[in-house]
């Protein structure tokens, strides 16, 4: 498969098990902010990388403050691990400060 444009847009370093650095595109931007669908699936992807299940069921955001284009550290709790879903959070920070935390729920679809 090609990688697009989204695909680089939500591209994440890995830093250890459980930590990412992103760089939110700043053509994302909405007066400033990255669109907020656009944070839920960077999120998302580094939620991917921390379960087995490859698909996101439910994924759930709280944004606690503004973020900005630019460099955010990602950290990913996983809850539960079960067979057939999983479910774990991610803390999106930028300067220190939390920015959105999201909870999501994987599976595989195809099962």
């Amino acid at each position: 498969m090609q990688r697009g444009q989204f695909d680089e847009d939500i591209a994440l370093e890995q830093l250890d098990e459980t930590r990412f650095q992103a760089r939110f595109a700043e053509h994302w931007c909405i007066r400033g902010v990255p669109n907020g669908g656009y944070q839920l699936a960077v999120a998302a992807n580094a939620i991917g990388h921390c379960l087995p299940q490859p698909h996101p069921l439910t994924v759930t955001g709280h944004y606690l403050t503004a973020s900005k284009a630019g460099p955010a550290e990602l950290t990913v709790d996983v809850a539960r691990v079960g067979g057939s879903m999983s479910t774990a959070t991610c803390r999106i920070t930028q300067n220190g400060q939390e920015t959105l935390r999201v909870t999501a729920t994987f599976t595989d679809l195809g099962d």
